[in-house]
């Protein structure tokens, strides 16, 4: 998101005004203390003096003169002594008065990097810059929340997998151990050891390939690799390679859409993306039943819809299925084999590529469907 750091047209009117008001001020000050002193040579002001050197003890005639050697003859330089004084208060004031704005602004910006959480606030004038940094303040809050969020979710992930991994990490251990310790098993119950270790061993595999995946996705820069791929075809291949998954549950996949559409995306994510959905269909859908997937192409986009026949509890959001480590059905998770992080790892996927997954309830099931942006005539430049 770009981040438009341009304030609004008027935002420096109150600040431009109240500096205008404090230099009419300080000129019209300057500009009396001028004319006061040009008052020292006429009237009122020059009898007044006068009448003060007469009263210090002096005749009127010598407290004219002095008068007349001392400051009359002197005018000019003392109005030029005036005027030079006049500016140089005005500057010193001038500059007083606006490095207040500095010393606030520095004190805001201090609480900024404090994360104080002390409301910021500026003079009246400063208003738009108050609110410039209370918006910072609040973006910087907002992007520590979810660091810690980040951070929460990352150890629940180490230990929720560690805690995954135990049971059949221990069932492979042991079912091992029978067989070396009793080298005389029956064959057929040897074969039987042999398959449950083998079972929980690629269980086991699954579960770290998930971590790997999430580990990879929660980077802040996926890598991806994207390379020209026909989506049509991508699809087609994962479901016979699935097909004995779906045969084992009386499942079949049909897939209707054009010949081909082509779209540039990395190749081994996508096929994670799509396989998690296909092996979320042939776990939990109803036996018996298809997967339908159709393919469309909206404009820019590519459509991918995936529905089938699945018992939803009552009241389920179908869009709590992407947290991590949800399972549709906790007693069969261990027949599933899955840690609950396929769909998750499958919104990230299509989110890396631009795209977006989502899912509805579909009549008596799950509706899902994946958009990703397709390939676009280049550009010369």
């Amino acid at each position: 998101m770009k981040n438009n750091s341009r304030l609004p047209a008027g935002s420096y009117r109150r600040l431009r005004k109240k500096l205008f008001l404090q230099t009419v001020l300080l000129l019209g000050a300057a500009a009396l203390g001028v004319l006061a002193l040009r008052e020292l040579g006429r009237g009122r002001v020059a009898n007044w003096i006068v009448s003060a050197l007469m009263g210090l003890g002096m005749e009127w005639g010598d407290a004219v003169h002095w008068y007349q050697l001392a400051i009359r003859n002197h005018l000019e330089t003392l109005l030029m002594v005036g005027v030079v004084v006049a500016i140089i208060l005005f500057f010193a004031l001038a500059v007083v008065w606006f490095t207040r704005y500095f010393d606030q602004v520095i004190q805001g910006v201090e609480q900024l990097a404090s994360g104080s959480s002390q409301e910021i606030r500026l003079r009246p004038e400063l208003q738009f810059l108050e609110e410039k940094l209370r918006s910072i303040k609040g973006q910087l809050e907002e992007k520590e929340r979810a660091a810690r969020l980040a951070e929460q979710r990352k150890n629940d992930l180490v230990m929720y997998l560690a805690h995954d991994m135990r049971t059949p990490l221990t069932s492979v251990i042991g079912y091992l151990s029978l067989l070396e310790e009793n080298p005389a098993l029956p064959q057929e119950e040897r074969a039987r050891y042999t398959k449950v270790a083998l079972d929980k061993a690629e269980r086991l595999s699954g579960l770290m390939n998930e971590l790997f995946a999430v580990t990879r996705l929660n980077l802040q820069d996926v890598s991806l690799h994207p390379k020209p791929l026909d989506l049509v075809l991508l699809l087609s291949q994962l479901g016979e390679e699935l097909y004995p998954a779906f045969r084992q549950r009386q499942m079949t996949v049909s897939l209707e859409g054009p010949a081909s559409l082509s779209l540039e995306g990395d190749p081994e994510l996508l096929a994670r993306l799509f396989g998690n959905l296909y092996k979320n269909a042939a776990a939990y859908g109803e036996a018996g039943t298809p997967l339908e997937v159709r393919v469309e192409k909206q404009g820019t986009k590519g459509l991918v819809t995936l529905q089938n026949r699945c018992p939803l509890p009552p009241g389920l959001d179908p869009e709590s299925l992407f947290q991590r480590f949800h399972r549709l059905d906790s007693a069969r998770s261990t027949a599933t084999g899955g840690a609950g992080l396929g769909l998750y790892i499958a919104r990230e996927i299509a989110r890396a590529h631009r795209g977006s997954l989502t899912a509805q309830r579909w009549e008596e099931g799950i509706r899902f469907q994946v958009t990703l942006p397709v390939t676009q005539p280049r550009r010369r430049g």
